[in-house]
């Protein structure tokens, strides 16, 4: 195959963010937003910005912590020597984010840039979750004398995770002893309390920390997705770089030049004003494509709430996040975007240069006036462009208000900006809709009906609700056998 391929990592390109087609005048005034109704928001937005600056949130300082990067550094020098693989158990934002940077880094198959040499410096495996037939497939597979599990649980008692680690341990003494079990585990989690720190400090088992005020899923820049880079060869300090450059648009007072102020508030005035209530990422990327994932555990998991943040009852709040991908998803869900109910909010990530290309055009499929001919003289990334642009033009078309990220290249740098700007958007977008964007009360109820059923201590009393709602009288049933 005859290919051509560019330098990948362009660490002075910005990201730049189109909103043209978000306006009134584009769209229309039912769907687009006008300049009147986003400049009467702009001190509620000043205040918002202010607001998360004052709280000393974890993440914004974390492009900044090279203590960290030296920590992965030792751990990684201690635990990686004779290690092919790396098995990644977590789940949320412990997996998204490890894998977001893995496919960016190596591509959708993990195989590296075309025309560089080598791939990653070990395989990258992500088990997020605990259905029994892949994760009894995926240890089956394992070489586990040269096999390094990472586990990752802020809480270090997350209990998908930890049931992953009690049988991870008990296949690993099964074959490197019991005595040599820690070589092969590295931990990352809180650093002060939890099962899984407790239990480093027990057995001598390397472990990263999760600073204090960072969540779990704003830790993509922590050792949860530092550590995963390193060990597959890629330079963390790519994505640190990224984030700082992002950073400090971030924190510009003026907002009408701050991104992630402007992403806030647009996709807050779309859901509230103009009935957007579902945010749906579309990159055209292959590599950018578990970023969109991540994006929507962000996006939902953080301002879906029906509380303020005193705790008092509230209506409702939270787009509902949708992933996309393309190409792909124009044959997929384009349809629905373009003549389906216009209740959604779009942004596509165009990248300009994907780092390589391919001609063409070869006989016998092409040919003078017949064929595939059209094709002859163009290449499969012109192919690409120009669908992404016809796209985002049906969308105008149709009154559908879309966001454009354009970036010159996609790599490890502009994931890193990805990752930074959308955190701090979602931390503003709290203080906007009036909700503790960093908690997770709808989540907490299923893990404890969880635990009781499992009978931890402390939680007989949700055993004994998941009991009696298993126990309920089923009224319709439909089919089968009972």
């Amino acid at each position: 195959m005859s290919y051509s391929s560019t330098e990948r990592h362009r660490a002075e390109s910005p990201l730049r963010l189109d909103l043209t087609n978000i306006l009134d005048e584009v769209v229309g005034p039912k769907h687009g937003l006008s300049t009147r109704e986003m400049e009467s928001w702009l001190d509620r937005l000043r205040d918002a910005l202010k607001a998360v600056e004052a709280e000393r949130l974890g993440f914004l300082d974390l492009p900044e912590r090279r203590d960290l990067l030296a920590q992965v550094e030792r751990v990684s020098e201690k635990t990686l020597g004779g290690i092919d693989t790396v098995v990644v158990l977590g789940i949320g934002g412990s997996a998204l984010g490890p894998r977001a940077i893995f496919e960016t880094a190596w591509g959708p198959f993990g195989l590296g840039d075309v025309g560089k040499t080598g791939g990653p410096a070990r395989s990258l495996l992500i088990a997020d979750n605990i259905d029994p037939d892949g994760f009894v497939q995926l240890l089956s597979q394992l070489d586990l004398k040269r096999t390094l599990f990472n586990v990752i649980s802020k809480s270090g008692s997350t209990v998908e995770t930890m049931a992953q680690l009690s049988i991870a341990w008990r296949e690993l003494a099964a074959v490197v002893g019991e005595e040599d079990v820690r070589k092969h585990l590295a931990f990352t989690t809180d650093p002060v309390r939890g099962f899984l720190r407790e239990t480093a400090m027990r057995h001598d088992i390397a472990v990263m920390d999760i600073p204090e005020n960072v969540g779990g899923r704003f830790s993509v820049l922590t050792p949860v997705g530092l550590f995963p880079a390193m060990a597959t060869g890629l330079d963390p300090k790519l994505l640190l770089d990224g984030a700082f450059q992002m950073h400090e648009r971030c924190t510009n007072q003026e907002v009408e030049s701050n991104p992630a102020a402007l992403l806030a508030l647009i996709h807050f005035l779309m859901d509230r004003l103009k009935g957007k209530s579902v945010a749906v990422m579309m990159p055209y990327s292959d590599r950018l494509k578990t970023f969109a994932e991540w994006f929507g555990q962000l996006w939902a998991e953080s301002l879906g709430k029906n509380q303020s943040p005193d705790g008092e009852e509230r209506a409702p709040v939270g787009q509902t996040p949708v992933r996309a991908l393309g190409t792909t998803d124009q044959h997929s869900q384009i349809q629905l975007y373009t003549e389906g109910p216009n209740d959604k909010l779009l942004t596509l990530v165009r990248v300009e240069d994907p780092g390589v290309d391919v001609a063409l055009g070869a006989p016998p499929l092409t040919g003078e006036g017949k064929g595939l001919a059209y094709l002859e003289g163009h290449s499969l990334g012109e192919v690409f462009r120009i669908e992404q642009t016809a796209t985002e033009m049906a969308l105008v078309r149709a009154s559908r208000p879309t966001i454009t990220w354009r970036a010159d290249s996609v790599g490890p740098h502009v994931l890193g900006q990805l990752f930074q700007v959308y955190e701090m958007a979602t931390a503003i977008a709290g203080q906007l809709y009036n909700v503790d964007a960093f908690n997770q009360p709808g989540v907490e109820e299923g893990k404890n009906l969880t635990y009781g059923a499992l009978g931890r201590a402390g939680y007989e009393e949700k055993g004994e609700e998941l009991a009696s709602y298993q126990n309920r009288a089923e009224s319709w049933i439909v089919g089968g056998a009972k």
